[in-house]
C-alpha cells in the first residue's frame, strides 16, 4: 500500500515540474509566434507593393496616349493594392497612394514611366508591442519608410 502512495506522490511532483517548465517557456513561444505572424505579414505587404508598382509601370508603358500614362499607371497600381486588401479599405500597414511619373521622350529615346508605392511606417498586425524587457522597443519602430519603385520604358512612343 505504501508503494502506491509513493508512486502517486512522485507522479504529482513530475506533473508540477512539467507545468512549471511550460509556464516558463510559454511566453517565449508566444513572442516567437507573434514575430512570425508580423514578419510574414510585412513580407506580404512588401511583395504586394512591389507587384503593384510593377503592374502600374507596365500599364503605363503600354498606354498609347502620352496624356493618360500617369493616370492609368497610378490607377492600375491602386487597383492592385485594393484587390490585395492594402488599398483604400486597409486597416493596418497601409501603403500610401501610388505615385506615377512620366518623363517625356527626349530625341529618339522613348520616355520612362516610374511608379512608386511607399509604406510610411511599418507596423505589426498582431498588436503585440514586443517590449518584453525594460528599455526594449518594437523592431518596427526602427524601420523607416519602405518604398517599392518600378520603372519601364514607354513602348508606344510615337518617335
Amino acid at each position: 500500500m505504501k508503494r502506491t502512495t509513493d508512486r502517486k506522490r512522485a507522479h504529482r511532483k513530475r506533473e508540477g515540474a512539467a507545468a512549471l517548465e511550460f509556464a516558463l517557456v510559454l511566453p517565449l513561444l508566444v513572442i516567437l509566434l507573434f514575430g512570425i505572424i508580423d514578419f510574414g505579414y510585412l513580407m506580404f505587404t512588401v511583395s504586394t507593393m512591389n507587384n503593384a508598382a510593377r503592374e502600374g509601370a507596365r500599364r503605363g508603358a503600354v498606354e498609347s496616349v502620352a496624356a493618360n500614362v500617369e493616370t492609368n499607371a497610378r490607377a492600375a497600381a491602386q487597383l492592385y493594392l485594393d484587390r490585395a486588401g492594402l488599398g483604400t479599405g486597409c486597416r493596418s500597414n497601409c501603403p500610401a497612394a501610388p505615385v506615377a511619373t512620366y518623363v517625356a521622350p527626349v530625341g529618339t529615346n522613348p520616355g520612362t514611366v516610374t511608379v512608386t508605392v511607399t509604406l510610411p511606417q511599418a507596423r505589426g498586425i498582431s498588436g503585440f508591442t514586443y517590449r518584453v524587457l525594460p528599455g526594449s522597443t518594437s523592431p518596427f519602430t526602427s524601420m523607416g519608410a519602405i518604398r517599392a519603385v518600378s520603372q519601364m520604358r514607354w513602348e508606344l512612343s510615337p518617335l
